[in-house]
């Protein structure tokens, strides 16, 4: 089912009683597919966030599958949230929810992807932190040559 995903029944059929140390998630951005993806039809339109939202139900959409992803993480867990530069404030509002923003990474794209303005080839990604409890840290900034940016 379309929206099943969003039920914490789903969570508990994949996680048992684990809970996860780091989240990545690409929820869909409530813009058509047809037209900014592809206008080839090889992708389709997600069932749910596909332009049809309204921007409260969009925030209400994020903050609720947001809620889901905050339970059944353990304290101190790191969440990458991907999202477009079109639904910044919706994202501001939907993680409110986490104790702490650790920063906001800009994804240098290979490749530009549709677009009439300016082309987009940049995707934002909020790294937002479940809980007070301390989250673990494998960067290694500075060891073995490690160089990390948030672009």
């Amino acid at each position: 089912m379309c929206g099943d995903a969003l039920l914490p029944s789903s969570f508990e059929a994949l996680l048992g009683e684990e809970r996860a140390q780091l989240v990545i998630s690409d929820a869909p951005y409530n813009v058509r597919i047809n037209g900014n993806v592809s206008n080839t039809g090889k992708h389709r339109e997600f069932c749910s966030g596909s332009g049809e939202l309204s921007r409260d139900q969009f925030t209400a959409f994020l903050t609720a599958a947001f809620r889901n992803l905050i339970a059944f993480s353990v304290n101190g867990s790191i969440h990458l949230l991907f999202m477009d530069w079109r639904h910044m404030a919706e994202m501001v509002d939907a993680t409110a929810q986490y104790s702490e923003m650790k920063n906001l990474i800009c994804w240098n794209k290979q490749s530009a992807g549709l677009g009439t303005f300016y082309r987009s080839k940049h995707e934002l990604i909020w790294a937002m932190k479940n809980g007070k409890a301390r989250h673990i840290n494998n960067f290694g900034l500075g060891d073995k040559g490690r160089y990390r940016t948030n672009v």
